[in-house]
Parts: C-alpha cells; structure tokens; sequence
C-alpha cells in the first residue's frame, strides 16, 4: 500500500465510524499530515493516546485491509514519535493532562503543608522520556516553591507497584528511572528549600529489589 493510500484509508476513521464526541481528537493533525505541525511530538502523541483509547471502536470493522490501514497508521506514527520525542521540548504540551504548571503548584502551596507530586500513571512509553519529565517535575516544581516564607514540604512520588498497564509501563516506570530523573532535575538546583525527599508508593509493594535501588540511587550506597 502507497503512502498516499495508507493516509486516505486512515483519514477515513473520522469519516466512516460514529466517533463519541470526547474522541475529537483522534483526527487532529489530519488536516495537516503532510506538514511539519501535523508532525509535531505532542500531536503525533496525542493521536496515538486517542487511538488506543478507542482502539475497539475504530478496529471493530471486519474490512481487514481498513483494519490493515488503521494498524499501519498507528505504527508509522510510533515510529515517527520514537525518533522525535526526545528532541521536544519538555513542558506541559507533552502532557497536558498529567501535569500541573509550576505555578498552579505555588498556588496550591499556599493552602497546604505538604505536596506530593504523583510522578507515575504518565503513560510515557520510553525510560528517557520518563527519567526526563521526573527531572523536569522535581526541577520546575522544587523550584517554582522554592520562595521567601514557603513552608511548604515537597516530595516526589516513586512507584514501585504493580500491575502494570498502559498508564504504567513496564521497565518505564521503575524505582531506578524515577529516582534517576529526580537526581538529575535537583542537580545543580542550589536552593532546594522546602524539598523534603521522596515518597515511596505503596510501602506494600517494595520488596528488595526496590530497596536496593533506593539506596543505591537515592542514598548513593552501593552494599
């Protein structure tokens, strides 16, 4: 199948099937697939989430060369992200619905005496995309509370839980990745300030394994 052929049968989900409404999104970019926006991480991203999320919807026609396209389509946008993602910039356009701004941080700061920041369910599907939005969370939100009379205590959440799932990827979101992305988004921050450490999710779940890794990671003890 042309490339030509493979983007008309994929454009036609949004044509043929009757899409819920919150599934909008699954076409956006179609309009410009031929252009560099249309190529965008967060787009290409985006559409991919979509995808899967109604994959038993737009998969249930029984057309196998439909279903051929629809696969294909899927898979080149895949490997498109696979070689960009890295390249983004980082910041909520990534993913925007798992994260709150640095300064929506401070204004919930200023009611509490505690935040944890939740750093796993992001459905990121690569260790270093993970390790660098761990980074990019402890750096920005460490930083953003990091004020004159902040009393605000920190932490950062690190999973250590199954079963894994979409939301949480297998060899992803693993205690080693999470603990490497805070190390590196606290690097060289200075202040620290309020910063308190991180939090473990769930205590149950942490079996040795995991222990060995937050010492050797976190506490930098190798026995």
């Amino acid at each position: 199948m042309t490339s030509k052929a493979l983007l008309a049968a994929t454009a036609l989900v949004a044509i043929t099937i009757s899409l819920p409404a919150t599934a909008a999104e699954l076409t956006v970019g179609f309009s410009q697939i031929g252009s560099e926006s249309g190529w965008r991480a967060d787009l290409a991203a985006r559409r991919i989430l979509f995808w899967m999320a109604y994959a038993p919807l737009i998969l249930s026609s029984s057309d196998l060369v439909y279903r051929s396209a629809v696969l294909n389509g899927i898979a080149r946008a895949a490997r498109h992200l696979d070689r960009s993602a890295d390249k983004a910039p980082l910041g909520l356009p990534r993913a925007p619905n798992f994260a709150w701004s640095p300064d929506y941080y401070a204004r919930v700061a200023a009611t509490v005496d505690q935040l944890v920041i939740m750093a796993y369910d992001t459905a990121l599907p690569t260790s270093s995309l993970y390790r660098r939005y761990v980074s990019w969370a402890a750096r920005s939100v460490a930083g953003a509370l990091d004020k004159p009379g902040s009393k605000v205590r920190v932490l950062m959440g690190i999973p250590t839980y199954e079963p894994y799932s979409f939301m949480h990827r297998r060899g992803v979101e693993t205690p080693e990745n999470a603990l490497a992305g805070v190390v590196a988004g606290l690097r060289g921050l200075g202040a620290g300030g309020t910063f308190e450490g991180v939090a473990i999710y769930a205590e149950w779940t942490t079996d040795e394994k995991d222990w060995r890794a937050y010492e050797r990671h976190w506490r930098n003890r190798t026995e």
